[in-house]
């Protein structure tokens, strides 16, 4: 071999896979390296929302495209002051998607427009989670024919995914100390940290068609979760 090539000693690399509840263990030795064991921790916090976004709408067909327009623009100024009268503040209420199409309807091969289809959407915030079904009622009978959904979320969501992460942590740490109580090793100080990453995952919510109301709408928001995973390699070594 030439001089100038630093010759290669022979090594040997283990690897380990132990399977371990709700995630999985690493185990790790190669020349050179300290030999360590990875261990995923998951965590989820369920928490109850406190904001509501309510969307509203209103859809009319008619022959003239102007009245289509001008009947949705009407009913949609009545239901904008029904909410504004529920004492909501106006950086709370947007409207959104104001749209007109022609509606075609197909004699033998050929396509007329038969009608002109305009609609338009408001958008409510509200913090009290109390008053969403006051909303879509003042909505409702204020001439709304349409109730695009309704989802809820967290003002301070940040503060719910640290206290996921943190969960998640402990939860790493004990299953890497679970694992090295079951091997004959030592867990040793903490060479890696890597979060996963975090997501809300919200209750599910339909999309209908809303008829007027006779009585309060009733709303349960249910409960958010919050799911945080984080990834720890810790050193380890022999037991003495």
């Amino acid at each position: 071999m030439d001089k100038h090539w630093v010759k290669i000693l022979g090594s040997a690399f283990l690897i380990m896979t132990i399977a371990a509840a709700g995630g999985s263990a690493r185990a790790e030795s190669a020349a050179g390296n300290a030999a360590s064991i990875t261990v995923i921790g998951s965590a989820e916090v369920a928490v109850a929302p406190d904001r509501a976004v309510v969307r509203l709408g209103a859809m009319i067909q008619s022959n003239k495209a102007a009245d289509a327009l001008q009947q949705v623009n009407q009913i949609m100024q009545r239901v904008l002051r029904a909410i504004k009268n529920l004492n909501i503040s106006d950086q709370y209420i947007q409207t959104s998607g104001l749209s007109l199409l022609p509606v075609y309807a197909r004699q033998t091969e050929v396509s007329r427009v038969a009608a002109y289809r305009a609609s338009n959407i408001v958008i409510v915030q509200v913090d009290d989670l109390n008053r969403v079904g006051d909303v879509i009622d003042a909505g409702i009978h204020a001439g709304a024919n349409q109730l695009r959904g309704i989802s809820f979320d967290i003002r301070d969501a940040g503060k719910y995914r640290r206290k996921a992460l943190q969960i998640a942590a402990c939860k790493a740490r004990a299953k890497a100390e679970a694992l090295a109580s079951a091997m004959p090793v030592k867990l040793g100080q903490i060479l890696e940290i890597r979060e996963q990453g975090s997501h809300i995952v919200r209750p599910p919510t339909d999309r209908f068609y809303a008829a007027a109301a006779k009585a309060a709408t009733p709303v349960q928001p249910g409960q958010i979760q919050i799911r945080a995973s984080v990834t720890v390699r810790f050193q380890i070594g022999g037991r003495e």
